[in-house]
């Protein structure tokens, strides 16, 4: 059954997503103009962010801001003026002086969203006392962006989820419920799943501000594993980001050839989001384990089983995502080193055989991505130290790094990812050959990275 592509997937495989548009039609006159900003809201939200905790005593009132500030950012993106104003070549101005603000300036760096999101990073000023203001902002804006993303009106579903990613930075538990289910909603455009995915990566980045050094996520174990599931899933079956008819067989019809590079392109950002867990195996209950590490690896190996065969930025941001994940300890530290370090000399050889069959080519940004990947190498080797510490990650003990894996980085640094940052000769052919004859001979080499789960074998390619 062939499939009718809509218009905004033709726009996606050639330039990507439009962020601006024209006004919806049929609107009336009252409605298009902007919504009334709270008084001082802006610079109360900011005292807030800048105290060390909210007092009980100032409790309601503190919701009531964020509330009310939370409300006016999802009432401009779903103002028809926001979008008509970027394409006047003198923006209307708003009454009482200034400008129609951009979806920029509401959504991007230094926007509405972003100067009131705090971001709780290990070694970063954010800690325990502005937990009450990260809960209370994220529960506000939750409230008021968590809508957005099923608008009728296309350009405001897109930006809504723009929006909500953008508040999603501060690891808030309030929107863990809300991006799993738009995740798991099959009326949700592919084109805002693509920007929710990245919600999704901004919330398994942010750390538990409770507990900076442990690398804990900032959600409950059960809201992690939810929402790590829906990630898998969209990494592992097309139909839960394309809208796929039933095949004959009963299962998903497969992806048509021209619509395979839209599914790469946002398929990409749910496994960049995957690999911010950082956990091979994940365990939120006693009996239920769920192993990302594994669905990366697929990845990084090319598993037919995926239908659409991943492109080479989505196996180097798979294999990024497995060197940024605690490996497993006692029963699997063995297995799993060896499964992991062939999948990711499959990866890489996948990734960088373009640029190692022509020297100039310019399809991806091969030096950039090789610095991460040199970088993503060296973070997994410190996260073999059981006392690894997040916020000085260069300092760990090499002794406790497996020879499988130290061997591993050395080849491809020297092999692959040294000459791709510095410009020189990558020796693909001498890596291939490292793999096959040297990690894959070794007598502990095996597909299987769990024992106790055997049935997880991984494809060689």
């Amino acid at each position: 059954m062939r499939l009718v592509r809509p218009l905004s997937w033709t726009l996606l495989a050639a330039a990507g997503f439009a962020l601006v548009g024209p006004p919806a039609a049929g609107r009336q006159p009252a409605k298009d103009d902007l919504p009334a900003r709270p008084k001082n809201a802006g610079d109360v939200v900011n005292v807030y962010r800048s105290a060390k905790g909210i007092p009980a005593a100032d409790m309601k009132r503190a919701k009531e801001t964020l509330g009310a500030y939370a409300q006016y950012v999802a009432d401009l993106l779903a103002t028809p003026k926001v979008y008509a104003a970027a394409q006047e070549f003198i923006p209307p101005t708003v009454k009482g002086g200034g400008q129609v603000p951009t979806v920029n300036e509401i959504v991007g760096d230094r926007g509405l969203i972003d100067l009131a999101v705090l971001v709780p990073e290990p070694g970063g000023k954010v800690g325990p006392d502005n937990a009450d203001y990260i809960r209370e902002l994220g529960t506000a804006f939750d409230a008021a962006l968590g809508r957005l993303p099923t608008a009728g009106d296309q350009i405001i579903a897109v930006n809504g989820a723009r929006a909500l990613a953008t508040a999603c930075r501060s690891g808030a538990t309030a929107h863990y419920k809300t991006v799993t289910d738009l995740l798991a909603n099959q009326n949700v455009r592919p084109e805002v799943k693509h920007h929710l995915f990245q919600a999704a990566g901004h919330l398994l980045a942010a750390y538990d501000i409770n507990d900076l050094q442990t690398r804990k996520h900032s959600g409950d174990p059960a809201a992690t594993a939810a929402l790590v599931a829906a990630l898998q899933k969209a990494v592992e079956d097309p139909a839960a980001i394309l809208p796929l008819p039933p095949g004959a067989d009963g299962k998903p019809a497969a992806v048509p050839e021209d619509l395979a590079p839209v599914l790469r392109f946002i398929r990409r950002e749910a496994i960049r989001a995957l690999g911010q867990c950082r956990f091979a195996e994940f365990s939120p209950s006693k009996g239920q384990t769920l192993y990302p590490s594994y669905t990366l690896a697929r990845v990084a190996m090319s598993d037919p089983a995926l239908g659409v065969p991943p492109g080479p930025s989505e196996v180097a941001e798979a294999v990024i995502g497995l060197c940024n994940m605690n490996p497993p300890r006692a029963l699997n530290a063995e297995p799993y080193a060896y499964a992991m370090s062939d999948a990711i000399a499959s990866g890489l050889i996948t990734f960088a055989d373009k640029k190692a069959a022509k020297a100039d080519d310019k399809s991806l940004p091969w030096r950039g991505y090789a610095g991460r990947l040199l970088d993503a190498l060296r973070l997994w080797q410190g996260l073999y130290d059981a006392n690894f510490n997040p916020a000085a990650p260069a300092a760990y003990s090499p002794t406790q790094v497996p020879a499988v894996v130290k061997a591993l980085a050395g080849e491809a640094e020297r092999r692959v990812l040294g000459p791709m940052e510095s410009g020189g000769r990558i020796d693909l052919e001498g890596f291939k050959q490292y793999r096959d004859a040297t990690l894959r001979a070794d007598k502990k080499a095996t597909p299987a990275p769990y024992r106790e789960n055997p049935g997880l074998v991984l494809p060689r390619n």
